[in-house]
């Protein structure tokens, strides 16, 4: 996990890139909601949100961190 990768960097200082997972658990059950079975509908969505992801990972390579956060952030 992320203290793997803070101990081989040696540092936390490292962008990371996250996506979001909602609202819609209950308030501490983050884990079994993210590791839980998806609905038919988060299966359905599953791709666009992976497409959505690389192209974000694409424009932090290309256009720098600032404006891909500006453009992903809000959407």
């Amino acid at each position: 996990g992320l203290q793997h990768i803070e101990d081989i960097l040696g540092s936390n200082d490292y962008i990371r890139m996250r996506i979001g997972i909602g609202d819609e658990f209950r308030q501490g059950q983050q884990v079994n909601y993210v590791l839980g079975e998806w609905t038919k509908n988060e299966a359905d969505t599953l791709s666009l949100k992976i497409e959505q992801a690389v192209n974000a990972v694409l424009s932090y390579t290309h256009i720098g961190i600032e404006r891909t956060m500006n453009l992903y952030n809000n959407k």
